[in-house]
This record gives C-alpha cells, structure tokens and sequence, in this order.
C-alpha cells in the first residue's frame, strides 16, 4: 500500500470522481468533511386550515437553510439544481391538534414532478382508545 499526497482531486472529464470501488469503504482522516449539498429545511410560520375529508397542500414557507436556492418558499418546492441530479432523502413532519372522534386518519403526501410520489397514514383514536 501507498500513500498519494495532493492539494486536490478533478475528473479527468465531465463532472463525475469515483473513489473506491462498489462495496469499498472510503474513510476521511481526522478533520475531514464532506459537503452534502444542496440542503435545505423549510418549516410553516402559522397554522394551516386543512378540512375534512379534503387534500390540501401544506405551505412550508420559510428556511432554516438552502444552500443552492432551490428550495422555492412561494410555492414551497424543490427543484434539484442543474448538474446536481442524485438520490435524495426528504423528510416531513405534520401534526394536528384538532378533535376528532372514535377513529380516523391522517395522510401526508410527497408529491414528485406533480404527481404522488410517497405518502404516510397516521391513525388517529379518540382518548377513549389507545394511541395506534
């Protein structure tokens, strides 16, 4: 084994640097970073009426962080920036504090290019029940 010492690493062409090889594992020394980006996080400022029975988007209107822009706060959308295609991870939290009787749902949807992508269902019981 060697060690090869550089100031920096570039693709030979276009935008791609493989390190390793599948099933490898590539480990930074003391001190190193990785930087994941674009990130972003963005969280409603006041409630939200949502009505039974009906769908209905949940505005997520201001930013902890965007790194790239490309969270959008007016339509509360991400559009992956050009040359940073990848996998993504989203995360959403809702909550309701609305009464509600014996048993009933609630359901979050991601939606991708327009169109449901994920979705969770939370069952919600009255407190004569137990929590689901």
């Amino acid at each position: 084994m060697g060690t090869i010492f550089v100031d920096n690493l570039e693709p030979q062409s276009g935008t791609s640097l493989t390190l390793g090889a599948s099933g490898d594992t590539v480990s930074l020394g003391s001190g190193g970073t990785v930087t994941n980006v674009p990130a972003f996080s963005a969280y409603n400022t006041q409630n939200q009426q949502v009505p039974n029975t009906t769908c209905t988007k949940i505005n997520f209107v201001s930013e902890f962080y965007d790194t790239d822009s490309a969270y959008d706060t007016s339509t509360s959308r991400f559009t992956v920036p050009s040359g940073k295609a990848g996998k993504y991870f989203f995360m959403y939290n809702l909550r309701t504090e609305a009464a509600f009787e014996d048993e009933e749902r609630f359901l979050g949807k991601l939606y991708k290019n327009g169109s449901p992508y994920e979705y969770s269902i939370s069952e919600l019981r009255s407190s004569k029940s137990s929590m689901n």
